[in-house]
């Protein structure tokens, strides 16, 4: 019998195995449900807002662990990189359609996995297409800055590059919670808008004013809230309240067509956990049922 060797786990095991899982969990049990190298995938009914309507489709969250080169900040394929360090990476997809035709977007995110930086993330990329082109937008954390880069088919998007100031990016908030929400900011400050929203909406790539809330245990669950004013725009995310902090859904509500203010939810209906990476067979199509998926 052949033995099947995972190095992949071994590796993240072995960065496991200080202190980082003290200060990042302080429970044996979540380190253990982060370090066992297995992705955790979740499905989400999705009622997207769009053009006026709300339109039905899937949403996935993808939660895995991986070495990551933060010099080069990508994954360190080679296991040799002496910059890397081990990263809770967020792969979060939207699938809907929109009359005849349809959408796909996804965000990946790299946060780090200690408490060293009171901004853990070091690395958001969020991709758009849908029948008319394709959106990239890529943010980097650099010498106490986020570099970003857009490209766009839209002229008034354009091609652009920009330096702006380190302030907590909205996209990386679904890694904190996962890792600690209560170390996620609160109260009034400045946030870069998810990526992904500020490209549906066209708008311009700056820190906006937000006011934070982060609610107490009720029902075993919590939610944590984000609200920006000058772009008449709230989230809201429901979470277990015990770790690892499980996402059931999410709201997010603005106007989409003129002033008229529609909302988007997604609620979980399932979820799995797995090597989903080896997993690319015919005969594994039917784990796609298991996560309620076409």
């Amino acid at each position: 019998m052949k033995l099947k060797i995972n190095f992949a786990a071994i590796i993240l095991a072995l960065f496991f195995s200080g202190t980082i899982q003290q200060r990042a969990f302080g429970e044996e049990s979540v380190s253990d449900y982060w370090s066992s190298g297995l992705a955790e995938i979740s499905r989400y009914e999705l009622k997207q807002a769009r053009y006026g309507a709300i339109h039905s489709g899937d949403a996935i969250l993808l939660f895995v662990t991986e070495p990551f080169s933060a010099s080069a900040q990508v994954k360190d394929d080679s296991g040799r990189d002496p910059s890397a360090v081990p990263v809770l990476k967020l792969n979060a997809f939207k699938r809907f359609e929109t009359g005849v035709y349809d959408y796909s977007i996804m965000t990946s995110v790299f946060s780090r996995m200690d408490d060293k930086k009171s901004l853990p993330t070091f690395k958001v990329t969020t991709s758009v297409q849908d029948w008319c082109g394709q959106v990239f937008n890529q943010w980097n954390q650099r010498d106490q800055l986020w570099e970003t880069e857009l490209r766009s088919y839209f002229q008034s998007d354009g091609d652009v590059d920009l330096e702006l100031p380190l302030v907590p990016h909205e996209d990386g908030i679904w890694n904190r919670l996962r890792l600690n929400p209560d170390s996620l900011p609160t109260e009034n400050f400045e946030m870069i808008p998810s990526s992904a929203f500020l490209r549906l909406k066209h708008q311009a790539i700056q820190p906006y004013a937000v006011t934070a809330k982060l609610s107490s245990v009720s029902k075993g669950r919590r939610t944590y809230s984000l609200t920006y004013p000058d772009l008449n725009r709230s989230l809201e995310i429901e979470f277990e309240a015990k770790a690892p902090y499980e996402i059931i859904g999410w709201s997010e509500s603005y106007p989409d067509r003129g002033d008229k203010i529609l909302t988007t939810t997604a609620r979980r209906t399932h979820q799995l956990r797995s090597y989903y990476w080896e997993q690319n067979q015919p005969s594994h199509l039917k784990l796609r049922k298991k996560l309620g998926l076409n």
